[in-house]
């Protein structure tokens, strides 16, 4: 399936009507925000800066969100979003069920093995309190996942974004991923959508595309409008024409590949043909 690329960067006008199909409505981010804002300057009075390795690339936007990733602490006035230690033991627990539960994670975890990263439970993934509408993320400098403890994450929800995560561990693991390079990431962001995220009906719920729209090209446009937001999230800086061009320079190459499901797994019974197929694949058990 071939993609129709720009050729040329994206107009002020597309990004336009991109970020109002695609974004959280600003009202609502600022909502967040004012919640937030309290807790964000308690954050920042703890994290030690001066302790930190002068090579990790983490930035005070993530930190925002996840406050103890270096050293930070974490008080929310939100009572959902309050973190206790029944949260923490909860979601380790459902983090451990979903490692041994699930053919989705399970066919990640053996492909990453058969590429000689064995998963570690204990020290891959980590139960912490995150801000927001965050449900996890992927700490690059650690090679570890974090899934958030609080807010009342669901089983689904939890899975997808564990899965999410994995296939951004795969891809270091893989091809030595460099997350100083805005093309990598835009890759990786493309792939885990593509693989893990967008299924037709995403698209349509989510707002990337209209009901009507082309079917051939709803998924995708779900893919292009994830991967924005996650490379937005990554360079926050950055000019959003520049980054859509970013997108448009890789999608085509990293839309078609799809390991190391062999398959888009947006259904269970997707997922269990990914799992059976594995071998295919390079896993070997």
């Amino acid at each position: 399936m071939s993609v129709n690329t720009r050729e040329k960067p994206p107009s002020k006008e597309d990004v336009k009507a991109f970020l109002v199909l695609n974004d959280i409505p600003p009202a609502k981010v600022d909502k967040v925000d004012k919640v937030d804002k309290v807790d964000k300057a308690e954050s920042e009075k703890n994290v030690p800066e001066s302790n930190r390795d002068p090579n990790d690339p983490v930035t005070e936007s993530a930190l925002h969100y996840y406050p103890e990733r270096r050293g930070g602490s974490f008080r929310s006035r939100n009572p959902l979003h309050s973190d206790t230690e029944f949260s923490r033991m909860a979601c380790e627990k459902a983090v451990l069920t979903v490692l041994k539960n699930y053919p989705l994670i399970k066919t990640i975890e053996r492909a990453m093995k058969a590429h000689g990263c064995e998963l570690d439970y204990r020290r891959h993934f980590s139960c912490e309190p995150c801000r927001g509408n965050t449900t996890g993320g992927y700490d690059t400098f650690y090679n570890q996942i974090v899934v958030c403890s609080n807010g009342g994450i669901g089983k689904s929800k939890r899975l997808i974004t564990m899965a999410h995560e994995m296939i951004h561990m795969f891809d270091v693991c893989r091809a030595k991923l460099d997350y100083g390079n805005p093309e990598h990431v835009a890759c990786t962001e493309i792939r885990a959508a593509n693989l893990i995220n967008c299924s037709y009906m995403d698209s349509v719920v989510s707002g990337a595309t209209k009901p009507f729209y082309k079917v051939e090209n709803m998924q995708k446009e779900c893919v292009r409008a994830k991967a924005f937001y996650s490379l937005k999230a990554t360079y926050p800086n950055r000019d959003d024409l520049e980054l859509l061009s970013t997108i448009d320079k890789v999608f085509d190459k990293c839309y078609s590949d799809l390991e190391p499901l062999g398959r888009r797994a947006q259904s269970v019974r997707a997922t269990e043909f990914a799992y059976r197929e594995r071998f295919l694949h390079g896993a070997t058990e």
